[in-house]
């Protein structure tokens, strides 16, 4: 069994990161790409929500050769409130034995650019929440806010 995981803060609430992640893997232009890339869409199973605290999924591993299923993995994002709308997200991803072994080693590698992609992805959100924030506090005519 494998494991890797990373910590980080963003300025969300994490109501708003929740919603985030748990439509991503559903929307349909990732699953659109993931065909593109991938040749298939893999099914991506919600194993755990838990109201801002948690959020799991897994899905089964896919034999490039063969197309045959195997042990899949899982993957974690656990939240930590750290109040003034900041979220602490920490992303783990678990995966078997088998998997490792028929990934010949790259499995972890996998995990990671996962991880990191996610952390993107959570910075893009912050990026764009913060935009729409500011956007949305803008007075036209008031001195001092762009209006």
């Amino acid at each position: 069994m494998g494991e890797l995981s990373v910590t980080c803060s963003v300025a969300v609430p994490v109501q708003v990161v929740q919603d985030y992640l748990r439509g991503s893997y559903q929307e349909e232009r990732v699953r659109t790409a993931a065909t593109i890339c991938r040749g298939h869409n893999s099914i991506v199973r919600v194993d755990q929500d838990i109201e801002d605290r948690r959020l799991s999924f897994f899905v089964a591993g896919r034999d490039s050769l063969t197309h045959m299923h195997t042990s899949g993995w899982s993957w974690s994002f656990d939240f930590a409130d750290q109040g003034g709308s900041r979220t602490g997200v920490t992303i783990s991803y678990r995966w078997s034995l088998l998997l490792s072994l028929a990934g010949m080693g790259t499995i972890r590698a996998q995990a990671a650019n996962e991880a990191v992609e996610n952390v993107r992805g959570l910075l893009a959100l912050e990026a764009g929440y913060n935009a729409g924030v500011r956007r949305s506090s803008v007075e036209p005519g008031n001195p001092g806010t762009g209006g």
